[in-house]
């Protein structure tokens, strides 16, 4: 159980990280 929540976290992690990313070079550039 705690294994999949490290994994949940991570996946929601590397998403918000995507978007995060996406944005900031959408307003860049």
């Amino acid at each position: 159980m705690i294994i999949f929540l490290i994994i949940f976290l991570i996946i929601f992690l590397i998403i918000f990280l995507i978007i995060f990313l996406i944005i900031f070079f959408g307003g860049v550039f």
